[in-house]
């Protein structure tokens, strides 16, 4: 006789704490170099390249992205060569219009970029500069898109600022108004200029100790930028103790002496990339792409950043 033995199994449940999977950190080029290997110490960086070779090592180092098709977002890392994650992104995105929620702040000091709602969210699009992606400014939602920093400051009383910028043809009723900085209504500072009809380039600040804004920049009879709507550039300025040094391109446009009280205050305020926040519906706003933005404190010298900016995003140098 032949006897079949069933043995039951038995399932014993221990509670347990579920760790979810994080997304893996690309491996970096050990031959990496980015703006801040050149030139390091930035209050700010944003870029669609890691600004430096340790950012690139670190987590959370791009943006924070928003697919409007269903709200889901998403951090995302550089890639491994420091690139954005072009294919990834994709993959992710599909056919929807993808959002900027949060710019990662490259340059340590977590000033990360983030838009108050998805109202002010700028658009992410591909091949904005040569092949490069970019938020688009401006574009739908009020005119009014911009993304907002915690509190800077520059205690030298100067900065040197390098943006990379793309304005399209279309632009020419509109300033550039790409960084706006203040505390409370009364104190900003902010980029303009650059259009058909006048295109000037100005820096302008105005504080609590101020008697009203300063004009930093060019004006129509200190030498206006040449017109350069539809193309990429790269602006960099210098201010400090009541002068400016402007450069398009590498190339000096001009150097200006300023009046008595010409300089940047001491006072701390939000930063600000897209509209002016300080007036809302905002009438200064950027109208394009705003590809990079790195901003130091005092006066450096930052030539190499400008021809390694070149070199990524494939912008030719006079």
């Amino acid at each position: 006789m032949t006897v079949k033995s069933t043995l039951a199994s038995v399932t014993t449940w221990i509670p347990s704490t579920v760790t979810p999977t994080p997304t893996p950190t690309p491996t970096p080029s050990p031959s990496y170099t980015g703006p801040l290997d050149l030139v390091p110490g930035a209050v700010v960086a944003f870029d669609q390249f890691a600004p430096s070779a340790a950012w690139l090592a670190g987590v959370n180092n791009y943006m924070v992205l928003r697919r409007d098709s269903d709200d889901d977002e998403e951090q995302f890392q550089y890639g491994g060569d420091g690139s954005a994650p072009l294919a990834a992104i994709a993959t992710w995105a599909g056919e929807a219009n993808i959002r900027v929620k949060t710019w990662n702040d490259g340059s340590g000091n977590t000033k990360d970029a983030t838009a108050e709602s998805s109202v002010f969210q700028p658009k992410w699009i591909t091949e904005q500069v040569n092949t490069q992606p970019a938020p688009f400014f401006w574009e739908g939602f009020n005119d009014e898109s911009r993304l907002l920093t915690p509190s800077v400051s520059f205690p030298s009383h100067g900065l040197t600022l390098i943006a990379v910028v793309n304005l399209p043809a279309d632009a020419q009723p509109y300033p550039l108004c790409g960084m706006g900085f203040r505390s409370g209504d009364a104190t900003y500072m902010h980029v303009e200029g650059m259009n058909l009809s006048d295109p000037n380039f100005q820096l302008l600040f105005s504080a609590a100790t101020d008697s009203g804004a300063k004009e930093i920049g060019a004006t129509s009879n200190e030498g206006a930028i040449p017109v350069f709507l539809g193309n990429p550039h790269i602006i960099s300025i210098s201010w400090t103790n009541g002068s400016r040094t402007l450069k398009v391109d590498g190339v000096i446009i001009a150097v200006t002496t300023l009046d008595a009280g010409g300089e940047i205050g001491t006072v701390s305020g939000v930063l600000a990339l897209g509209a002016n926040d300080a007036i809302s519906p905002s009438t200064d706003f950027l109208h394009g792409v705003l590809a990079a933005l790195y901003i130091w404190n005092g006066v450096q010298n930052v030539d190499a950043v400008v021809s390694l900016l070149a070199s990524k995003y494939g912008i030719t140098l006079p």
